[in-house]
């Protein structure tokens, strides 16, 4: 998106876009902030459950929480084997290949 004087003042991500659970997206912030500010996580969720008016479903949040771990070791480990195939042989592949073992530390 661009502003007034043609400056870019956002991205939009598709990638992953779909209808769904709230939930699936705050497993997500979850995954992705946790290992930088993970004894803010809490607060952050308290915060958006008050300010957005969706309550925290603590169920809907594990199911999408074990999830996103799915779908990231998938995703790193099909990096690792793209690079290791010679199929992307970019030096970023491998890093995002590396990710693996530090999501679950």
């Amino acid at each position: 998106m661009y502003g007034e004087n043609a400056e870019l003042i956002a991205q939009l991500d598709w990638e992953q876009a779909y209808l769904g659970d709230p939930m699936s997206d705050i497993a997500y912030f979850i995954f992705s902030v946790q290992p930088i500010a993970g004894h803010y996580v809490d607060d952050l969720l308290e915060r958006y459950s008050r300010r957005s008016g969706i309550p925290i479903l603590s169920a809907n949040l594990e199911f999408y929480s074990v999830f996103q771990s799915f779908w990231a070791t998938v995703h790193c480990w099909t990096a690792v084997n793209n690079f290791a195939t010679n199929k992307h042989r970019e030096l970023q592949t491998f890093q995002l290949g590396l990710r693996v073992p530090q999501i679950f530390l």
